[in-house]
C-alpha cells in the first residue's frame, strides 16, 4: 500500500520530474519497500497478531474462575427470608416487577450501559441545578442579614433624656 511514494500534483494531474545523476537515481528513491520486504512484514504482522489474540484469549479463559457450588447454597439459605419476604408482601413484589421487568428486557436488548449513561447525565444535571438553587438561596439569606437594621441602642442619661437633648417619653399607660 505504502511501498512506494505517488510523486503525482493533486492540482495540476502531472508528474513531479526530478533527473537523477550518478550518486542519486530518483525513480529508484520513491521505493520505500521492495516487494519481497513488503510480504516479509505482512506475514511477520500475522504472526504476531494471531500470536497476541490467542495469547488474550487463553488469558481470558485462564482468569474466568468459576463460583464454588457452597456460593449458591449459601445464598439460597442466607436469602430464603428475604426471598419469602418479597413473595407475600404485595407492595415488595410490584416494586419487584416494576423494577425487574423492564431490567431484564434492557439486559436482553443490551440497553444497560445506555440507560446507565442517561442516568449519570440526569444525575449530573440535577446536581447542578440543586447547587445553584442552593447557592441562590444562601445568597439571598446573606443579602437579607445585611439588609436588616440591628437595634441601636441610645445612651440615655438618668433624667429620661438622651444626650442629643431630646426627651424619651414611655410608652406605658402608667408613667403618663
Amino acid at each position: 500500500m505504502f511501498a512506494t511514494i505517488d510523486n503525482t500534483d493533486p492540482v495540476k494531474g502531472g508528474k513531479f520530474e526530478l533527473e537523477g545523476s550518478e550518486d542519486f537515481d530518483f525513480d529508484q528513491s520513491l521505493k520505500v519497500l521492495s516487494e519481497t520486504r513488503q510480504q516479509e512484514i505482512t506475514t511477520k504482522f500475522k504472526r504476531e497478531s494471531d500470536a497476541f489474540y490467542l495469547e488474550a484469549k487463553r488469558s481470558v479463559v485462564a482468569t474466568q474462575a468459576k463460583v464454588p457450588y457452597w456460593v449458591g447454597v449459601a445464598l439460597i439459605v442466607l436469602g430464603w427470608n428475604e426471598f419469602i419476604t418479597v413473595i407475600t408482601n404485595p407492595l415488595y413484589l410490584m416494586g419487584l416487577t416494576m423494577v425487574g421487568v423492564p431490567m431484564v428486557a434492557m439486559w436482553y436488548l443490551d440497553m444497560l450501559g445506555l440507560v446507565e449513561t442517561v442516568a449519570w447525565k440526569v444525575y449530573d444535571q440535577g446536581s447542578h441545578i440543586a447547587m445553584a438553587k442552593l447557592r441562590e438561596v444562601l445568597d439571598k439569606g446573606r443579602d437579607g442579614q445585611n439588609n436588616q437594621r440591628q437595634p441601636q441602642e441610645y445612651p440615655r442619661s438618668s433624667q429620661g433624656k438622651e444626650e442629643s437633648g431630646i426627651e424619651l417619653n414611655s410608652m406605658d399607660k402608667k408613667s403618663q
